[in-house]
């Protein structure tokens, strides 16, 4: 196996804040729907890796397809539940910037959720020398529909950081570094379903985002307080098997030359 040169920057406190809650992450945090494998997956695929696993939301739908699966996640924390979630995969704890794979061995590279907490200058080169000729680089972020005007008001009260959405999802594609052994990135290409979600269960979704995760012990206490309080007050969840609210998610993919 071929190193990358260099070392890769360490993770944010918010890349790493995710581990302290992997149980509740993985309870509450709503999977990619089935079909953006249409999307990501080269035809005939037999060798995938899912970079940044978390706790396995991609991993579970993939060895459902392919063959063979390795799921890669930094964070011990979440590797535990991850092989409770999705045991048919092999677990490395390790990340996408130094996968312990060999050369040329797999004909995906896939990563839901966290491309953006990755080192692209390094995780890119590390995608192009475990690819096959032809494989495929692929990223999908899940997320409430927020082209609807309720639901981009919504999660912005969900989140402590709302206001910056807008830009941060702005930052959300696949971007690769000059030179990069790749054809262009295409996309974003939606995939568009709707989910449902109780009160409950979008109070512990908003308990997984990293902006309420690094919250001190009292600020998140308040804050998911007085969210509590604001969805106990609004009637569109007074059904109590919940509300359904559009989801999409945006895929981009590149292919190793």
């Amino acid at each position: 196996m071929t190193a990358t040169a260099g070392m890769p920057s360490a993770p944010s406190e918010r890349a790493r804040s995710f581990g302290a809650i992997s149980d509740q992450y993985a309870q509450f945090r709503p999977p990619p729907p089935p079909e953006v494998l249409d999307l990501l997956l080269p035809a005939g695929a037999s060798a995938v890796v899912d970079v940044g696993a978390g706790t396995g939301n991609l991993t579970a739908l993939l060895v459902q397809r392919v063959a063979r699966v390795s799921a890669l996640e930094p964070d011990s924390r979440m590797c535990a539940v991850l092989a409770r979630h999705v045991p048919q995969a092999a677990i490395l704890e390790a990340a996408a910037e130094q996968m312990p794979l060999p050369d040329s061995s797999q004909d995906a590279v896939l990563a839901s959720s966290s491309w953006h907490w990755v080192d692209a200058r390094h995780a890119v080169p590390e995608a192009a020398r475990v690819l096959r000729p032809g494989g495929r680089l692929g990223v999908v972020w899940t997320s409430p529909d927020r082209e609807q005007d309720w639901v981009r008001k919504l999660w912005s009260m969900m989140r402590p950081d709302g206001p910056a959405l807008g830009r941060e999802r702005k930052r959300r594609k696949l971007r690769l570094p000059a030179g990069a052994p790749f054809t262009p990135p295409q996309g974003p290409q939606a995939v568009r379903y709707m989910r449902r979600f109780t009160r409950a269960q979008l109070l512990g979704l908003a308990g997984t985002y990293s902006g309420v995760i690094t919250l001190d012990a009292e600020e998140r206490q308040a804050f998911l307080g007085e969210l509590a309080d604001r969805l106990a007050g609004d009637d569109r969840f007074a059904d109590p098997d919940g509300i359904e609210v559009p989801m999409v998610a945006y895929c981009w993919h590149a292919d190793r030359l």
